[in-house]
């Protein structure tokens, strides 16, 4: 069947980042930061720290090679490219499987939150017009879904705002109480409370508010001017979050006691339990609601470019990658609506905390797909580098007219010139190189430690026996030719 090319509506360079922004900010970071806290203590500091630049490095991975080549489908195109035919299908496979699952847990939070305003109606209603809403607004455009999902990251963005400045004007005005104070950082058991093995065990869930940022690189060919505004939207993206979640954090020890932080309801409750506002259970419960819904029209928006990333090349039928009139893949949302209607019965069907095992394998599925970014980002490096030996000063790339002024002086040789340039060039891919492997070894770590938690440890084999069985499809696939060549 012949495809229709369709070019689609762009979004700006502000939808683009707000877009990105509510792909990131979810449910997990307003209610799983309580976790970590209790893990870690006041050291949970710098395991956001270390979590956010993980994230730099995969967020710079991803605009520069988006920035060359901003591709639909992103990072499976280029994770295909640079490492080969079976990490695009396995990155591709992993994410859509990972993607699914997270919908289907917020679309159920989303349901959980909506009936704490309605008790007795029943759960399942909420959840199906959570999920048809949210097809609906995919299937409109990308142009309405950048404005609807930015609209959205505003309310979050505005309300963590919100909540940095009340906290700010809780400890200038209450700073002689004795449960306010920067000695909350280091009193009831010091700062690191939760010594070596609670900061590591930290880690994974101080990285998963971080989780989705993949969504702001699978709309890289939907930017406006791509080339210059999906670099400029991802370092405004990874500002945002870091400045947000560090000061919210960062208050929220400061203004309550870490071994007083709950785990079963969003810790930054607790920072307005001096505030008498009338509502404020309301409007906290809309904010984290807004989050996850967020959060799930995002992973729709993300799974759907994937499947249709597959459907171009051989690892999906063809008919993935027809587009309606709107420029959307019509089938692959279905396709991936289908996945989420599943997910959402299962839900139902299978007890809470086996469920709960299986989303938090969705998580770790995601950030095994970091890695696979980052070593197809290092091979990036190494080919352009290559690349850059052999150009000439009169075809200067924009990289290395960066490092260079516009106008070399006289008195240099040509051969000096070109010296210096190449020299230059391979230092600042060295650098990059070096602080991807840092990333790599790091998420490594982060990767491994929920084998030690007894609660996170089913989890951890339930992503590698998906894993696995995605490894064994390739093979067999390859072997009996049933993919496209």
């Amino acid at each position: 069947m012949r495809k229709k090319e369709v070019t689609g509506e762009k979004l700006s360079l502000s939808q683009y980042i707000m877009m990105g922004v509510g792909g990131i900010i979810g449910a997990g970071f307003f209610l799983a930061s309580g976790i970590a806290i209790r893990f870690s203590g006041p050291a949970v500091i710098l395991n956001y720290g270390l979590s956010a630049f993980v994230m730099w490095r995969v967020l710079y991975a991803l605009a520069e090679m988006a920035g060359e080549n901003p591709a639909a489908g992103s990072f499976r195109v280029y994770n295909q490219v640079y490492l080969g035919k079976a990490a695009g299908f396995m990155s591709g496979w992993i994410y859509w499987t990972a993607g699914v699952l997270v919908m289907s847990s917020e679309v159920t939070a989303c349901g959980i939150f909506t009936k704490y305003w309605f008790p007795d109606a029943p759960l399942w209603v909420f959840t199906l017009i959570y999920s048809i809403m949210v097809v609906y607004i995919n299937f409109k455009g990308v142009k309405e879904f950048g404005t609807i999902e930015a609209w959205f990251s505003f309310i979050k963005v505005g309300a963590l705002f919100a909540m940095v400045l009340i906290g700010l004007w809780v400890i200038l005005t209450r700073f002689r109480s004795t449960d306010i104070g920067i000695q909350n950082l280091y009193i009831h058991g010091g700062f690191f409370a939760g010594g070596i093995k609670g900061f590591v065990f930290a880690m994974l869930m101080s990285l998963i508010p971080f989780g989705g940022i993949e969504v702001a690189a699978m709309a890289a060919g939907s930017v406006e001017n791509p080339h210059e505004n999906v670099p400029k939207g991802i370092r405004g993206l990874f500002f945002i979050l870091i400045g947000l979640y560090m000061a919210s954090i960062v208050i929220l020890l400061i203004l309550t006691p870490w071994n007083r932080i709950p785990v079963n309801v969003s810790p930054f409750v607790s920072m307005f339990r001096y505030v008498r506002a009338a509502y404020i259970d309301s409007v906290l419960n809309f904010v984290v609601l807004t989050a996850a819904l967020t959060t799930m029209n995002a992973a729709m928006f993300s799974v759907t470019q994937v499947l249709f990333s597959l459907g171009q090349g051989e690892w999906a039928p063809e008919f993935f990658t027809i587009k309606n009139s709107r420029g959307i893949p019509i089938y692959a949302l279905g396709a991936s609506s289908i996945g989420l209607a599943l997910a959402v019965v299962l839900s139902y069907l299978l007890p809470g905390d086996v469920y709960e095992y299986i989303t938090s394998a969705a998580g770790f599925m995601l950030f095994f797909n970091w890695e696979i970014i980052l070593l197809a980002f290092m091979a990036f490096l190494k080919k352009r580098r290559r690349g850059f030996s052999k150009i000439g000063v009169s075809k200067m790339s924009p990289e290395t007219a960066a490092i260079y002024p516009d106008s070399i002086p006289a008195p240099l040789s040509r051969k000096r010139i070109e010296h210096e340039e190449k020299a230059a060039v391979r230092l600042v891919a060295l650098n990059q190189e070096l602080t991807t492997k840092v990333a790599f070894i790091l998420l490594s770590i982060i990767l491994v430690s929920p084998v030690m938690i007894p609660k996170q440890r089913f989890s951890v084999l339930i992503a590698f026996g998906i894993i696995l069985f995605l490894a064994m499809a390739y093979i067999i696939g390859e072997r009996l030719h049933i993919f496209r060549q």
